[in-house]
Formats: C-alpha cells, structure tokens, sequence
C-alpha cells in the first residue's frame, strides 16, 4: 500500500511522516527507498513500463524551461529523482511485501512542481493528463492533503533551518503568497481528477 502525503511547503509532511515512523516499524519512506538498489536496466525497464508518464513529465520539464538553467536543472535532477524512486516502489511490490509505503515527496507533488514550477500558469490539459495516467498506474493507494493557509506555510518555511525549497527562494512574500494559493487551486485539480482515495487534514 502506498500513501502519498501532498501540500505546500511547511504543511507539515515530513513530520507526520517522522510521527507515523515512530509508531510503526512497517514503514517504508523516502530515506528508506534511497537505501534500495537498483540496477540501471531495472530503471530503463520502467520507464519502456511507464513510458506515458515519462513522456508526460518531459513535456512538463520542457514546459519549464528558462534561461536560468541552474533552476531548470534542479527541475530535471527533481524529476529524475522521483521517477527513480517509483521504480524502487514498482520493485518492492513485486517482491510482495506487506510494508506501507509513505511518501512525502512523490508522483502527484512533483507533477504539481513541474506543470506549475516558474511564472508560468498552471497548465491543466498536461496536468489533467499526469493525474489520469498516475491514477491509472495504481501506484498510490491514498492521498493525504495537509491543507494549511499560504501566509503560515511561508512563516514556518522562514523559521526552519533548511529555509524555502531552492524554487521558491527568489520570491518575495506576497508573490509567494500567489503562487502558493495557486499551488492550492492545482490540489483541488488533483482531487476533482484523480480516482484516487483523497483525505484533507486540516
């Protein structure tokens, strides 16, 4: 079973995550994936697997190009990242296990980062089409929404060592005070369009 935790920055993710960790052993996360091997044929054989989706998340990485190619670059390695661990995922439960599978950063957070990354509105037809074909893969289970105000994510964010995520550093508070009230708008895109059980927590 796999549960993917999606929100904005500071929500809160990674701490319930923490929490849902120390209360069971059973549970495998995304420090727990990049322990995992997996062989360079393993990961071209998922992606010939899931070629849509990556066809998809490149149209979405193109669709973001700048000529600040330090920020895209973080795009491709993030994309990259995230595909890699589904493949992980896609091993594990061939192996049949009974372990939950937790994610605090996965398919339906990165593909909101790439349709909706810059300056750029969010563009629903690509984004429409991630959704279904992630939906359709049955790779996640349930998604868990930790819905707080933008102005409180932006507060928590500034107060916490690791700061703002690298993409949103360049923006002042009331254009992230926007872009996070969008990021808003494409998770209810998320619950309107995916088949996948969605639970909010507020």
């Amino acid at each position: 079973m796999l549960i993917e935790f999606i929100g904005l920055p500071g929500s809160g993710k990674t701490t319930y995550l923490e929490k849902l960790n120390k209360q069971s052993d059973d549970i495998i996360d995304r420090k727990s994936l990049e322990k995992i091997e997996l062989s360079y044929i393993s990961f071209i054989k998922f992606i010939f697997k899931n070629s849509s989706l990556f066809f998809i998340f490149g149209l979405g990485t193109l669709y973001n190009f700048e000529l600040n190619l330090k920020r895209w670059y973080a795009l491709i390695i993030g994309v990259h990242a995230t595909l890699k661990q589904f493949a992980k995922i896609d091993k594990i439960n061939k192996s049949n296990t009974k372990n939950s599978i937790i994610m605090d950063e996965g398919l339906l957070q990165r593909s909101l980062s790439i349709f909706y990354f810059n300056h750029r509105k969010l563009n629903p037809y690509f984004f429409k089409k991630a959704i279904k074909i992630i939906s359709k893969s049955h790779y996640i289970n349930e998604i868990i929404y930790l819905n707080i105000e933008p102005i409180i994510s932006i507060e928590r964010c500034k107060n916490r060592t690791s700061g703002l995520p690298y993409r949103y550093k360049k923006f002042n508070t009331e254009s992230l005070k926007l872009k996070f009230n969008n990021t808003i708008k494409g998770i209810e895109f998320i619950k309107n369009n995916s088949t996948i059980k969605f639970k909010q927590i507020n």
